[in-house]
């Protein structure tokens, strides 16, 4: 027999919570006024009343979802896309062009890190982003940001007779220290679209589109129960013919992480970070390497998590960031998929891994998780 590790002060398994506070809360939106208007209007005088159609007419009213979560930690934590597809019909062929002209019923938002085609909402922190198809007869998707009082060409000269797609979207987006409050969304802008194939008519037809505006509940973020918040894992003695080959483990001991999401509803994940080599990637936990601390060889420590999504999942190490996509950010959970659920219940275990010939001795490991709620 040999001891890797022998009391119980061998192994400090110092596992702490990083949340970033300078990201705000997720937020939820539920459907409730009636808001956005999306208005195709005539130009005064008279033109050819098959020129130009567009259809539906009237369209349906577009809902934002009833309940909708904003990643905290994610980059571009943009809520839900609505949109509306138009047919566009010329009923001959056109020889000039055929122009939009835009008005929106909002202030844009303005200063370092706004985007083109953000309009100030009813509430503070929270801006509507509207967008149409840049060109007819093009790319449907391919969509530009809506300017206020902009007259510009949707088509150019020589469209034939035929049916083409435009597409209006609007998406609720938080703002940038906008410092988001609950309550109605309200006052969201309205769009006056004015369509005409000026110099072959005098005006356009006209289409009427709603928008069922929101409202923002005061969700907060998950928190981590503090009795377990910190980990730490004390493993016995092990043998070395318990680890034979390179590769395999031994000696593994379960801790249970506590979370606690409330109302919130984010898709959990985490990203374990280790403390002695920070640019560590790999599945394998540094050793501490201070005097007597560590003195065992050819030995490693793993960390595995259960997760209630994807089940068991082999720890490899990341940078100590929340932000989405970072390298080695494990899912845990996407709690929306669990409308009844408030508390999750995470397994972590450590255990010895062999990586060469074996010195006995102790074994010590120290790591960090940062939790990312997007």
């Amino acid at each position: 027999m040999f001891n890797i590790l022998d009391k119980a002060d061998n192994v400090t398994g110092a596992v702490r919570a990083w949340l970033n506070p300078c990201v705000k809360a997720p937020i939820g939106f539920g459907a409730k006024a009636v808001a956005l208007l999306v208005l195709l209007m005539a130009g005064n005088g008279s033109f050819a009343a098959d020129l130009i159609s567009i259809t539906p007419n009237p369209p349906p009213t577009l809902n934002f979802p009833s309940i909708i979560t904003m990643g905290r930690d994610n980059p571009n934590p943009y809520g839900p896309t609505v949109e509306q597809t138009f047919q566009v019909t010329l009923g001959q062929d056109v020889a000039c062009n055929i122009n939009r002209y835009i008005e929106i019923g909002s202030i844009p938002v303005t200063g370092t890190g706004s985007a083109e085609g953000v309009f100030k909402t009813g509430l503070s922190g929270i801006g509507v982003l509207l967008k149409m198809t840049r060109v007819l007869g093009g790319d449907v998707n391919d969509l530009k940001p809506l300017v206020s009082g902009s007259l510009g060409t949707l088509s150019d000269p020589g469209r034939n007779k035929g049916s083409y797609p435009i597409k209006i979207s609007a998406t609720l987006v938080p703002l940038k220290n906008g410092g988001a409050a609950s309550g109605n969304v309200g006052s969201l802008p309205y769009i006056k679209l004015t369509l005409g194939a000026f110099g072959c008519m005098s005006g356009g037809p006209s289409v009427v589109q709603y928008l069922g505006s929101g409202t923002i509940s005061g969700a907060t973020t998950c928190s981590i129960n503090p009795a377990n918040a910190a980990l730490s894992f004390q493993l016995q003695a092990v043998d070395s013919k318990d680890l034979p080959t390179i590769g395999s483990n031994a000696g593994g001991q379960a801790r249970l992480l506590n979370v606690d999401c409330g109302d919130a509803r984010p898709n959990m994940f985490a990203t374990f970070t280790d403390s002695t080599n920070p640019g560590n990637r790999s599945d394998k936990l540094t050793l501490v390497d201070a005097e007597d601390d560590s003195t065992a060889k050819g030995v490693a420590l793993q960390l595995v998590i259960a997760t209630p999504d994807e089940g068991a999942k082999l720890i490899s190490f990341g940078p100590d960031s929340s932000a989405a996509g970072t390298a080695n950010q494990i899912h845990l959970v996407n709690t929306a998929t669990r409308p009844g659920s408030s508390g999750y219940i995470f397994t972590i275990i450590a255990r010895y891994v062999r990586t060469g010939t074996i010195t006995p001795g102790r074994v010590n490991g120290l790591a960090t998780y940062t939790m990312s709620y997007q």
